[in-house]
């Protein structure tokens, strides 16, 4: 019962390839979709877990969002002024 399993990969050079492989044949518009989805699916579950979601305003001020609706505005970093 001691078998060696052996696997084979072979990779495919960037020129040899095409976008729509790189994407396992999806195509932007689907993959953007799946992305939004599951971004919002983060959301959701951190907000059932009790987590705060960090935001950012139209301004671009970073805020926190609590489950129970409070927003809690973040000090400004050294980095950013």
């Amino acid at each position: 019962m001691n078998e060696k399993i052996s696997i084979v990969i072979k990779m495919e050079s960037r020129e040899e390839s095409n976008d729509y492989d790189l994407t396992f044949g999806l195509t932007d518009d689907e993959l953007t979709e799946r992305f939004v989805q599951a971004v919002r699916l983060a959301i959701e579950r951190d907000k059932i877990m009790g987590i705060p979601v960090t935001r950012v305003d139209a301004d671009g001020k970073i805020y926190l969002e609590h489950p129970d609706g409070r927003i809690e505005y973040l000090p400004p970093s050294e980095k950013h002024e």
